[in-house]
C-alpha cells in the first residue's frame, strides 16, 4: 500500500502539485503550505499472483483518497482549477496503473476554516516483484 501512495505522490509532485503528503505523514498543518494534498489508499484488493521464472506479478485494485486543501480565503473556483491542472491531470499520467476519478466533493474543513476538494480515484494495476527481491 505504501508503494502505491509513494507512486501517486511522486506523479502529483512531478505534475506540479505543491506540498503532497501521505496520510501517514504527521506533519502539522501549519508546515504544509498554502495548497496541500494528502493521499491515502483504502479497499486494497490483491488478485491471484502470476508466477514466471523472473518475476511474480500481483494484480491489484484499490481506491485512492486524495484531499487537496486550499489556502485561507481561497474560493471554490480557484481550488477546482488547481485540482484540475495539478492533481487530476497527474492522475491521468499514472504509468502502469489504470485510474479514473469516481467521486469528488467540495467541502469546508471547519477546524482549519479552509475549503477541501476530496476525490476518490479507482486504480488498478500489476505490481511486479523480482524473484530475487522476494527471497530477501
Amino acid at each position: 500500500m505504501d508503494s502505491i501512495i509513494t507512486q501517486i505522490n511522486q506523479i502529483l509532485t512531478e505534475n506540479g502539485a505543491e506540498n503532497v503528503f501521505s496520510v501517514f505523514d504527521a506533519k502539522p498543518v501549519s508546515g504544509k503550505g498554502q495548497f496541500f494534498t494528502v493521499t491515502g489508499v483504502r479497499d486494497l484488493e490483491w488478485s491471484t499472483p502470476i508466477y514466471t521464472n523472473a518475476v511474480i506479478c500481483l494484480p491489484f485494485k484499490a481506491v485512492a483518497e486524495i484531499r487537496t486543501t486550499a489556502p485561507i480565503n481561497c474560493d471554490g473556483m480557484t481550488l477546482c482549477d488547481y485540482f484540475h491542472r495539478k492533481i487530476e491531470s497527474g492522475i491521468d499520467k499514472m504509468n502502469g496503473m489504470d485510474s479514473r476519478v469516481q467521486k469528488m466533493a467540495l467541502t469546508t474543513d471547519k477546524t482549519l476554516n479552509r475549503l477541501v476538494l476530496a476525490a476518490e480515484v479507482s486504480i488498478s494495476g500489476i505490481r511486479e516483484i523480482t524473484r530475487e527481491e522476494q527471497n530477501v
